[in-house]
């Protein structure tokens, strides 16, 4: 858990004042994984005054609690974890950043098309390259999770909703477990 301070601007009389709140973060050691989770905190100021508000900044953010966590870390290639997925039907991506031998592109699928489903021809390069920013949608109805973003070559993965079942924890073990 850590604090986080909001900088606010009241308007309406004109007014400077602050909102501190709890951030849930969780570390867990997986050798030779360290996994840091966030919960992503996006606050409604308004909600806390009866006038007009605007939120100026806050003292804390992902990037520099992760500077202070993993400091000398270097960020863990998932590529073959998601890869494997990708290969067992588990996910398929809709949009994909990739490393080419001599220039990096992005592909993105018309109707939100899965790559694998779609182009195999495309699915085949990107199988052997180096993954960047992509997006998978979760093939499995009874999964909560249906997509999620990441960037494998930097050890990322990014979850836009949360998940009481623990699906967005099992996707992670099956990415770590597989990598």
């Amino acid at each position: 858990m850590s604090r986080v301070t909001y900088d606010i601007v009241l308007r309406d009389p004109l007014e400077e004042t602050t909102l501190d709140f709890l951030w849930p973060i969780k570390i867990e050691l997986r050798q030779p994984y360290l996994i840091v989770r966030f919960v992503v905190l996006q606050k409604n100021a308004s909600s806390y005054f009866d006038r007009p508000t605007y939120v100026a900044g806050k003292n804390l953010d992902e990037k520099s609690i992760l500077n202070g966590i993993i400091a000398g870390l270097a960020p863990a290639d998932i590529n073959k974890g998601i890869k494997k997925l990708w290969s067992d039907g588990i996910i398929d991506s809709t949009r994909g950043l990739f490393k080419k031998p001599h220039s990096t592109t992005e592909e993105i699928m018309d109707e939100e098309m899965g790559i694998k489903a779609n182009n195999p021809d495309l699915y085949a390069i990107m199988q052997e390259s180096p993954l960047y920013t992509s997006l998978f949608e979760v093939a499995d109805a009874e999964n909560s999770i249906r997509e999620f973003s990441t960037d494998p070559s930097r050890g990322l993965i990014g979850f836009s909703s949360y998940s009481e079942q623990g699906d967005a924890d099992g996707i992670v073990e099956q990415i770590i477990s597989n990598n």
